[in-house]
């Protein structure tokens, strides 16, 4: 919360819309993957997800988050984002969400973007559209010209479409002679 409103989270109050309370659950608490699994209706999905879960993160107990990427017809693409859910109890009493959503679901751009980002030492690419969240490669240090093909590799045998812009964001000014 910090790193986005530059206020402590004992600072902040929550805002209400239409009854929803939202947390965004930020980048660096969460682990992500792409699977796939055979074509399934929504609801079918949401469970195998959930009867899998614990075995697919190294996590104690388990909070996640799924997002069909894909169906086609012999199979579904499904992002799942998971967390640890311990660490929001405590929060919860503070601000009594009423949903969690992965950060990196919240990137939404009308054409195909990269946004490169730092925190500290760790450098994301995320890569986004009108239909929201593409794909994510993260790294210690700077973007190098291999990690990048591959990334845009990785982006197009997903979309098939041209990159059509990039954003570039620092975490300092002092960075500005790292990259």
């Amino acid at each position: 919360c910090e790193r986005l409103t530059g206020r402590s989270l004992h600072e902040l109050k929550p805002v209400r819309t239409f009854g929803k309370k939202v947390l965004i659950v930020g980048r660096n608490s969460l682990f992500h993957t792409r699977k796939r699994y055979p074509p399934a209706t929504p609801g079918d999905i949401k469970k195998a997800v959930q009867l899998e879960i614990e075995d697919i993160f190294p996590l104690k107990k388990p909070y996640h988050y799924s997002k069909v990427f894909r169906s086609a017809e012999t199979y579904t693409l499904v992002d799942i984002w998971a967390w640890e859910f311990a660490d929001y109890k405590n929060l919860r009493q503070r601000f009594p969400f009423t949903h969690l959503i992965p950060e990196e679901v919240m990137f939404v751009s009308g054409k195909l973007e990269i946004t490169v980002f730092r925190d500290k030492d760790i450098t994301t690419m995320l890569a986004h559209s009108k239909d929201g969240f593409i794909g994510v490669s993260s790294c210690r240090g700077a973007v190098t010209s291999p990690w990048f093909q591959v990334f845009l590799k990785s982006i197009r045998r997903h979309t098939g479409e041209a990159v059509e812009g990039i954003n570039l964001y620092k975490q300092d000014i002092r960075d500005a002679g790292e990259d």
